[in-house]
């Protein structure tokens, strides 16, 4: 009777573990239950803005979460990047989604370049250098810029956690020569960022040529020079002026001569602690040896021909100190607040209409008013401010009519970078 009363005591026992195993268990399914409905709800508020609870509902279920929740941080931070893109937050969220789930498998098939008539989508899209791209053109905003042989407009460069608002060059055959020569440089520090180029057909059948690039938030030097209140203070055209000479160094190192060094094609960034700036516009750019058969125009612009570019015979022409001239003359405006006296009659000069006898004396006239005017600014900087005066000092000798005592772009960056080092010492 002992016996039987243990296995019953044993029996009770193991059936109150499984009731209780059970209640355990149908707790935790309610738990899970519970939070999943939670997460559903938290991901149907947070798309409120962008799309339809059944939507949601639809993209959890054929494509699970990590797609939805990268879709919406893509939009969350595109916005936060550009709030001015054209595209109502419902376009770029189908935009996101199609980008997410559709574009992987047109790429597999070769189709990279997607026009919003075939999609269904408020925008074109592309597919380059493992980056898609949302081509905004001028849909609802305005071109970034246009030119005889091409147009730039704003494109977002997409993705989930850090989205870029790029500039899109599109054109003839003219950007595809820039893009050949970007290529040579590939990424050299001082050059534009390019991140893709690419070829397509316009809807009239005609072949186009695209070049994506960073794009640059604060204008070109050029609006530096006519609006002062750009320039923070005087020592940022130290860090644009190195920036812009470790460009020209890069190029000459591939023996390239940019020929168009002109205020308009430097571009101009800044960050919370940095301003940087980089060349742009490569259409006229030719090798050292087409650019000495040019002299005495290497430059495109009348009034940055140089003394020695006039003389023929003994006198070579070193393109590296033409160059580092051109970008001085814009140097000296960005920092003294006016054009160099002498190019302002520069471009007066139709010099290929002169000849040998009329080249020689311009060229000793040009030199004469080079000279005065360096003597002058020198005085100025050493009766002025001391804290300004290395950086002007760089800038006078790029401008020397002696191309022997003019600064190459090598040796122009060396000392800009020590006089940088010394405005960073002093903060």
């Amino acid at each position: 009777m002992t016996r039987v009363r243990k296995v019953q005591h044993q029996h009770n026992v193991h059936l109150k573990e499984v009731k209780i195993s059970h209640a355990r268990v149908d707790k935790a399914h309610l738990v899970r239950s519970d939070a999943k409905v939670q997460k559903l709800n938290d991901y149907i508020l947070r798309a409120k803005e962008w799309t339809s609870a059944e939507n949601v509902k639809r993209i959890i279920k054929k494509y699970g979460e990590t797609k939805l929740d990268r879709m919406l941080m893509a939009c969350e931070n595109i916005i936060k990047v550009s709030d001015d893109t054209g595209l109502t937050k419902g376009e770029l969220f189908k935009i996101a989604k199609y980008i997410e789930t559709k574009l992987p498998y047109k790429v597999k098939k070769g189709k990279a370049y997607l026009r919003k008539e075939k999609t269904g989508l408020a925008r074109t899209i592309e597919y380059k250098s493992k980056r898609a791209f949302i081509h905004l053109k001028t849909h609802g905003v305005q071109a970034l810029g246009t030119g005889c042989h091409k147009k730039v407009t704003r494109s977002i460069m997409y993705a989930a956690h850090k989205p870029e608002v790029v500039a899109n060059c599109v054109g003839d055959k003219t950007v595809k020569a820039e893009g050949r020569i970007l290529q040579k440089l590939n990424g050299s520090d001082g050059v534009v960022k390019t991140y893709a180029f690419s070829t397509h057909k316009k809807k009239s059948g005609r072949k186009v040529y695209s070049m994506i690039t960073k794009m640059y938030n604060a204008h070109t030097v050029r609006s530096y020079e006519y609006d002062r209140s750009h320039l923070e203070n005087r020592n940022e055209a130290a860090y644009i002026a190195r920036d812009l000479m470790l460009g020209l160094e890069n190029m000459h190192a591939k023996k390239l001569a940019h020929r168009d060094l002109h205020s308009g094609n430097f571009m101009v960034h800044r960050t919370a602690d940095k301003v940087s700036a980089c060349l742009i516009d490569f259409g006229q750019v030719v090798s050292f040896k087409k650019a000495k058969k040019m002299a005495p125009k290497i430059e495109v612009a009348r009034q940055l021909v140089t003394p020695e570019s006039l003389l023929k015979g003994k006198h070579r022409v070193d393109v590296r100190k033409i160059e580092s001239y051109a970008v001085g003359c814009s140097l000296y405006h960005l920092y003294f607040g006016t054009t160099p006296e002498w190019c302002e009659k520069m471009k007066q000069m139709r010099v290929s209409k002169l000849n040998r006898g009329q080249k020689k004396l311009l060229s000793e006239e040009l030199s004469r008013q080079m000279r005065a005017t360096i003597d002058r600014r020198n005085e100025e900087l050493e009766a002025g401010n001391k804290k300004y005066k290395k950086l002007g000092a760089v800038i006078l000798k790029l401008l020397d009519p002696d191309p022997k005592k003019r600064l190459s772009p090598n040796r122009a960056r060396i000392m800009l970078d020590e006089v940088i080092k010394e405005i960073e010492s002093k903060r």
